[in-house]
């Protein structure tokens, strides 16, 4: 039966003006058999892999991406590589440029190059100028670069008089030998023979009776038997030698001989014919001091002093 009402007519009428509203669909959910999948395969991907998918833009072939790894070593080797030629070849040249610089200098060492035309001796006074050179023995063909100063020194210090010895260049084409002499300190009387000793006890060679007549004559001395450029090992020698190393230059100057038959008994004799009993080489100082003392109070008496013991010094005068 049909209705009259208007309300039913316009309920319709509404429902046809209605605007039509679709909701989409939202994405998938993932059940927890699908998120316990996916995790299981991102624990299981290789360090690579993931490297590969943190880095933006990675490229990767139909294989999997180990393509650029591959390149990637092939240029850092090639580039070693290269590196290692650039190195080997830089040896060879540093070597080989060695090598001709060492054949240069020894060409240049082995040839006349700077010559030696000249030597010049110093510091000589008892050896003569000849007696050096002929030490020296320098070699014809020796030169500035080929020197042979080691040699030539060695050559010098054999002769005793020479102390030290100093050899050097001198440009353009010289060398110098400056030699120290060893200073004579007394002349040794051994059976009508004499020989120059030095302050030391070294023996310095056979001189003339009449040479070196300032010099103190020891004698008196037993066993002796000198050779050029020994030491002497008698010890009454010795004990002379330091009495007149000791004693002041105003004594000294005054001694003739020294007489050294044994330590106890050394005694000197002066220019006025006076002797001095000094005993063992101690306390000269205070000996010379007495002595000298006695020598100037009792001047033209005494002919006899005796420092053995300086406490109690004796002297004896003419008469006594």
């Amino acid at each position: 039966m049909a209705s009259n009402s208007p309300r039913k007519s316009d309920s319709s009428a509404r429902s046809r003006s209605r605007k039509k509203v679709v909701i989409a669909p939202g994405p998938p959910r993932r059940d927890s058999a699908t998120a316990s999948t996916v995790g299981a395969k991102a624990a299981t991907r290789t360090p690579a892999a993931k490297a590969e998918a943190r880095t933006p833009g990675a490229k990767r072939d139909g294989r999997g991406g180990g393509l650029l790894s591959r390149d990637k070593r092939r240029q850092r080797e090639e580039r070693l590589t290269g590196a290692r030629r650039e190195r080997q070849v830089r040896v060879g040249l540093i070597a080989a440029a060695a090598v001709i610089v060492l054949v240069g200098v020894v060409a240049v060492w082995r040839s006349s190059t700077f010559p030696v035309r000249r030597v010049v001796v110093e510091g000589n006074h008892q050896l003569s100028t000849a007696q050096v050179l002929a030490l020296a023995n320098v070699p014809k063909d020796a030169t500035l670069l080929r020197f042979p100063g080691g040699a030539v020194r060695q050559r010098l210090l054999t002769n005793p008089w020479i102390a030290s010895a100093r050899v050097s260049r001198v440009l353009p084409d010289g060398m110098r030998l400056h030699i120290e002499e060893r200073l004579p300190s007394a002349k040794l009387d051994v059976k009508s023979s004499f020989w120059l000793v030095d302050s030391s006890g070294l023996v310095l060679g056979r001189v003339p009776v009449t040479g070196f007549a300032s010099l103190p004559v020891v004698r008196d001395v037993e066993g002796l038997k000198p050779k050029a450029g020994e030491p002497t090992r008698s010890s009454e020698l010795k004990n002379a030698l330091d009495v007149l190393a000791g004693i002041s230059t105003q004594l000294r100057s005054t001694v003739r001989v020294v007489s050294a038959p044994s330590i106890d008994k050394t005694a000197l004799y002066t220019a006025d014919g006076i002797e001095i009993f000094f005993g063992e080489a101690t306390d000269l100082e205070k000996k010379d001091v007495v002595a000298r003392r006695i020598m100037q109070e009792q001047k033209g008496k005494v002919v006899s002093i005796n420092v053995r013991t300086t406490d109690r010094p004796t002297w004896h005068g003419l008469g006594d």
